[in-house]
């Protein structure tokens, strides 16, 4: 997804990870978010092609991927922060962040470490939050 998100790209073959989705349950207008954001965006990155191994995927979302809107929206909903930090403290996390203009956040595991990712989203559902385990469709 490029631009505010009206440009999709088709993407590759993705790796079969799990991941845990999670919520703080408090709502964020992304018109707000936008308003918030005093720029500049980061430089475009080059689209996801071809076959994605676990670890390529992870890289590109750790390090090339950043979500540009991450600042903004924790500014305005501190919650998020909680949530992100909450997902990186996870034990065999390999990658998290925000999903587009917040406020779900995500955390990548290893394919077959669903149990991991069920565990993120159970302690995340402890804290109040909504969470929520599932893969990424190959």
């Amino acid at each position: 997804m490029r631009g505010i998100g009206e440009r999709l790209d088709r993407v590759g073959s993705l790796p079969p990870v799990s991941l845990a989705l999670v919520n703080p349950g408090v709502g964020v207008a992304s018109s707000n978010i936008f308003r918030n954001f005093n720029g500049p965006y980061s430089a475009p990155r080059s689209p996801l092609s071809g076959i994605w191994p676990a670890e390529a995927l992870f890289g590109y979302i750790g390090t090339r991927a950043p979500n540009d809107l991450t600042a903004p929206a924790t500014a305005l909903v501190p919650e998020i922060s909680d949530v992100l930090a909450a997902l990186q403290s996870q034990p065999g996390v390999r990658c998290s962040g925000m999903s587009g203009s917040g406020a779900t956040c995500f955390a990548l595991f290893d394919a077959g470490n669903d149990d991991l990712a069920r565990n993120a989203a159970a302690n995340a559902r402890s804290h109040g939050s909504w969470g929520v385990a599932t893969h990424l469709l190959p």
